[in-house]
């Protein structure tokens, strides 16, 4: 197997995130928490603008950056960036939970 220290490093921290999850999801099964993860960088990336959407992607680990882009629904609507916190939340759990059947 070929290593190469920009991909160990990003899987590394990957990683560091998925068991972050885990810790606040108190699951030991890291297909809740890249469910979880994923669902909410998707519900993320429909809220914010395309420059937000940019910023944020930039400090993301190359490995979940893969997972963050893709063309926002709404590029940040007013509609989308008023949807209140309980709304968000219930996207991020309804999605986490659809992906996982």
């Amino acid at each position: 197997m070929v290593h190469v220290a920009a991909l160990e490093k990003t899987y590394q921290k990957t990683d560091e995130w998925i068991r972050d999850i885990m810790g606040e999801l108190h699951t030991g099964d890291p297909e809740i928490a890249y469910s979880a993860l994923h669902a909410t960088l998707r519900a993320l990336r429909d809220r914010l603008t395309i420059q937000e959407n940019a910023q944020l992607g930039a400090q993301l680990p190359t490995v979940l950056r893969g997972l963050f882009g893709g063309r926002p629904v709404h590029h940040g609507s007013k509609h989308q960036r008023g949807v209140c916190r309980q709304a968000f939340i219930d996207r991020c759990c309804r999605e986490a939970c659809g992906s996982r059947r």
